[in-house]
């Protein structure tokens, strides 16, 4: 039989093992639907069972409604074979949903029609998308301990390898002092030859077998250490896109990601600091049990030794961690101060503010250089004192011994006096220094990786306490309402109604919007116009959700606004913000968004636009890089770029604030007669009468209300309106 025919025929054995999953697997959702089923299993495959809830539209928004991270992938053409992060699949012939993962080194697929959990069958045809599922954070969290579960759940088994590989690692190294004992105080005293060769071998085969072990445990806590980190990164950032507008606005960049940051580094720390201790709490206990079997009086006098070191060595890195806070949040400033003078570098330009802005700086360096030196000072004496201590244990140990020795012969010597067997004195010179060298062996190890376990405890405690603090601004922040099972997803129609709407931005002393009420027709064209500051973007923004009213509804097609599934709500929306920077990237990048929109579409955006040409003058065309700020562009090229990014995708509502202010008159033209052909509905915020006039209702703001309502004609005729100042 062929390797292949072999392969063939293990493969039907397994697909004839068919199994039913597990009660903890099992699908935790009441809906009928079989990609809630799909999905509801392979969450209690992640470890994160859940009520899946159904909804209506695409298999994303259905995952976006419960709240759980996903990436969309095409379908590996191996996937049978080969071993993958958890998905689900569809097949070709009736797009049933199968979720697919690894289970004992087959690839098992859950059919949700039959609810049975087969070995996939690799003649399945499968359509070319699939969706990697992720575990999202515990809600509400209550802590780290419960952090540090969500991270290992799952991952039970590479926990278990790691600790399996340590513990023959440990058996390695406790045999090495024996052999060594053996090898002096038995084998050299015969001299015989034969007998040494073989026990030099023994050892030779005893170091490999540990470096081996070593080795596998390496790769396993590797291994292990990925697959958290992944789990726990996912999370993370699935959690961060849900949070509101106004929390990236408390922090500086620099600032958010050290404490975004401050996760990663927290799983290093548990998973090779914590792990580190567990292996050095092991290697210490069995090189104390040696030294006890070999020398218990010494080993008392060892034992005392080395845990006075280990207090004075904890004394000291407590003192060290207490710099950490200050060093951490130290360097966020440093590094935050640092990109705002990149970023905002022409201001600085412009306004001549170099020596203020480097003395600024220089002065946090400064701070933080004095915070850095008062650490290394803790480190250094660290150093010094490990470096004194072993050999001064040594010194103590052989003044212990010999004072044993002496009082060991001095009994001897008296009349009547009987050796205790396995004490000092009924030891031969050759027994003597064989259990010496092996306790002594035996002690350089313990003493070493007990003051190591001392250092790694307090200092992996002391920093986790440190980053753990840092980043509850970012686990215990709450997501912005509409990601639960409970929003509603709305196709849009584009009709707005505003009632008794009240807005105040943190400790203002008044309402920015008092009671504004306003109504915006379906696939009308509104202009909101008004005094700079009045809060025409504030309006704009809370019909984007990015704002939380203090009194009043927004009513979206009938239907409240705060109901809505946020993300879906925004996908149907085209917007450009008043000043909005665009991203780095391509012109095709930058314009497409991530979106699966083909070049063709990206054209016929940019013509829309009344960019194209431009962009058809470019050198690299679609290719041209937007760097940092676009200053490689005008910006009016910029506001048009990001005209068509909003036009991509045919939006139900286009929401434009200031959109064309930096545009001359033909251009302005052009591209307004480009939106007037477009059926949808259309909101705008400008001051400019040639942008407006066109509307069919303008809304005044004035005083945090709406003053003033109707067409242009109507409200330029009006005696002392806005529209008919003199200024005008």
């Amino acid at each position: 039989m062929s390797l292949a025919q072999t392969r063939e025929a293990a493969l039907l054995r397994g697909m004839n093992a068919v199994q039913r999953p597990e009660v903890d697997l099992l699908p935790q959702t009441s809906s009928s639907d079989p990609r809630c089923q799909a999905i509801a299993y392979a969450m209690g495959v992640l470890g994160d069972p859940r009520q899946v809830n159904a909804a209506p539209g695409s298999f994303n928004d259905l995952l976006e409604l419960n709240n759980i991270p996903y990436r969309q992938i095409k379908t590996p053409p191996d996937l049978a074979s080969s071993t993958r992060a958890l998905m689900v699949v569809f097949a070709s012939e009736d797009g049933r949903a199968l979720a697919v993962h690894r289970s004992g080194g087959l690839t098992m697929a859950f059919d949700s029609g039959s609810g049975l959990a087969e070995p996939l069958n690799p003649a399945l045809a499968l359509k070319p998308y699939a969706y990697e599922l992720y575990a999202s954070l515990p809600v509400p969290l209550t802590g780290l301990p419960q952090l540090l579960s969500f991270a290992l759940t799952s991952n039970v088994k590479p926990l278990l390898v790691v600790l399996f590989s340590a513990l023959v690692v440990a058996i390695f190294n406790l045999s090495i002092p024996m052999l060594t004992s053996f090898l002096v105080g038995t084998v050299l005293p015969l001299g015989d030859l034969r007998l040494i060769v073989e026990t030099s071998l023994v050892v030779l085969l005893v170091a490999l077998c540990t470096v081996i072990s070593q080795t596998f445990s390496s790769l396993a806590t590797v291994r292990m250490e990925s697959l958290v980190n992944l789990r726990l990164e996912a999370a993370l950032w699935s959690h961060l896109m849900r949070l509101p507008l106004d929390f990236f606005q408390k922090l500086g960049t620099a600032d958010l990601m050290t404490r975004v940051g401050s996760i990663s580094k927290m799983r290093q720390l548990v998973s090779s600091g914590l792990l580190t201790t567990g292996l050095g709490l092991l290697f210490s206990i069995s090189n104390l049990a040696l030294m006890f079997i070999y020398q218990a009086q010494l080993a008392l006098v060892a034992t005392a030794f080395s845990l006075v070191c280990a207090i004075v060595m904890v004394i000291l890195v407590i003192q060290a961690s207490r710099l950490e806070k200050p060093l951490q949040e130290g360097q966020a400033r440093v590094t935050d101060m640092g990109l705002q003078a990149v970023v905002g570098m022409p201001q600085i330009r412009v306004g001549g503010s170099e020596p203020f802005v480097f003395e600024q700086w220089i002065n946090q360096v400064v701070r933080l250089g004095r915070l850095m030196r008062r650490g290394e000072g803790f480190n250094d004496a660290l150093e010094i004192l490990a470096e004194v201590l072993t050999p001064l244990g040594q010194v103590v140990i052989f003044i212990v011994l010999l004072v044993l020795l002496d009082r060991a012969k001095d009994a001897a010597a008296m009349p009547g006096a009987s050796v205790a067997p396995g004490s000092l004195g009924s030891l031969s010179a050759n027994q003597l220094v064989a259990a010496f060298v092996s306790f002594q062996a035996a002690y350089l190890s313990f003493n070493s990786q007990l003051s190591a376990l001392a250092v790694q405890v307090a200092s992996t405690v002391s920093q986790l306490v440190v980053l753990w603090q840092r980043s509850t601004v970012v686990m215990y922040a709450t997501p912005e309402p509409g990601h639960d099972g409970t929003a509603q997803l709305l196709e849009l129609q584009g009709q707005f109604q505003m009632q008794g709407l009240k807005v105040r931005y943190p400790n203002a002393p008044e309402p920015l919007l008092n009671n504004i009420n306003l109504t915006i027709p379906q696939g009308r064209f509104t202009a909101i116009t008004g005094a700079s500051g009045c809060g025409k973007t504030t309006l704009m923004r809370c019909l984007l959700r990015l704002m939380e009213t203090e009194a009043g509804v927004i009513n979206v097609d009938g239907i409240d606004l705060r109901n809505l599934a946020v993300r879906h709500y925004r996908r149907q929306l085209g917007v450009v913000l008043q000043n909005a920077p665009l991203p780095t990237g391509s012109i095709y990048e930058v314009v497409n968004a991530g979106r699966a929109y083909s070049r063709d579409e990206v054209w016929a955006a940019l013509e829309r636009a009344a960019v194209a040409d431009d962009v058809e003058r470019m050198p690299m065309r679609l290719e041209t890089i937007i760097s940092e700020g676009a200053m490689a562009i005008s910006g009016g090229q910029r506001q048009r770029i990001s005209l068509a990014r909003a036009l991509l995708g045919s939006p139900k509502v286009l929401l434009l604030d200031e959109a064309t202010s930096a545009l001359d008159a033909p251009t302005q033209a052009a591209v307004t007669r480009t939106l007037e052909t477009l059926a949808i509905t259309r909101i705008a915020i400008a001051h400019r009468l040639s942008t407006i006039e066109s509307a069919d209702q303008i809304a005044v703001i004035s005083g945090g209300t709406i003053s003033e309502l109707g067409t242009y004609r109507e409200l330029s005729s009006r005696v002392g309106g806005y529209l008919n100042r003199d200024e005008l």
